[in-house]
This record gives C-alpha cells, structure tokens and sequence, in this order.
C-alpha cells in the first residue's frame, strides 16, 4: 500500500526552478560565498539537480528490509532523501566547479562557504531540511558503505597520515633516536 504525501506547498516549478538558477542573484550570491568558483558549471549543475529533486519528491517511498531507525539501511522519508539526494549532487557540482573536495562533514557553528551555498540552494528548491544535518548524513553513509566493503572510512585515513605525518616531523627533529 502506497501511502499518499501531502505536498509541500513551496516547491517551485519547473520554470521557476530555471529562473532561480539561472538568475542574476543566484550567481551573485555564489560568487560572494567562493571565490575561484565556476559559477556557469555551478548553476548548470545545480539546476539539473533541482530537476532531480523535483522529480523524487513526488516517487512512493521505497521500501527498506532494515527494522529501526539505527538500522544501516534504514531510508529516511522521500521527500528527505531527495534533498539527500540533491546535496550529494550539488556536492559534485561544487567541486567541478571549483576543482576542490567538499568538505566531508558540516557545522552549524562554522559554515563554510559550501554549506552556504548548499542552504541557499535547497532553499531555493523549497525543501525544508536542514543542510547541515543532511551533510553529516551522506558522511555517516559513505563511512558505513566503507566499513562494509573493509575499506577505510575518511576519518580513520587522515587519522592515519596525522600519524605518519607526526612521525616523520619528529624523526627529523631527533635523527639520533630511531626505532629498531
């Protein structure tokens, strides 16, 4: 049984979803939160997620076998896995556009110029989620896919060149005491 979602009475339409995009403040406000940012990739990418986002929001929730909520597998609702979704892209847009990682993990105390851009996008799309939340979340899940596959999650590998890192500063400060 497929249950009915109300709809969100925010969500902007196809053409407006152009507008937003592909207008003047949009790219003004992308400009003033990166410098360095291709701003026509950005927007290009952005809007092709937003056209994404528009068509998930409306899909039946998929199904999960996982139990509880602290479950791995466990799906959020539709409408938070399409903004999900649509952060993950923007992700990828974001570093085609400016050649740099996007940060793994977000704060609400210190944002940096991503999680900016990335709020006023999903504002623009009407989703009401909070960005923050939803970056952490696609980490918790990439570490998760990790750990599943024995790989190593990104944590523990700049955990582990810290170390190395350590290590190597204090063998050339003590060249004398080495390790057998």
């Amino acid at each position: 049984m497929v249950t009915k979602v109300k709809p969100w009475t925010n969500i902007p339409t196809e053409a407006q979803l152009v507008e937003r995009f592909t207008g003047k403040a949009f790219k003004v406000m992308l400009a003033r939160n990166k410098r360095g940012i291709d701003v026509e990739v950005f927007a290009a990418g952005a809007l092709e997620q937003g056209k994404v986002f528009l068509r998930d929001v409306g899909k039946p929730r998929r199904k999960t076998i996982a139990a509880t909520p602290q479950d791995p597998d466990w799906l959020k609702s539709q409408r938070m896995e399409a903004a999900i979704d649509f952060v993950r892209g923007l992700q990828e847009a974001f570093h085609q556009a400016t050649g740099k990682p996007v940060p793994y993990t977000a704060s609400h105390h210190n944002k940096g110029p991503f999680v900016r851009i990335a709020a006023e996008c999903v504002e623009l799309i009407g989703a009401q989620v909070d960005v923050v939340e939803v970056i952490n979340e696609l980490e918790r899940r990439s570490n998760i896919k990790n750990k599943r596959l024995g790989h190593e999650t990104r944590g523990e590998a700049r955990k582990r060149e810290r170390d190395e890192a350590r290590k190597k500063k204090s063998a050339a400060r003590n060249p004398g005491n080495t390790v057998r």
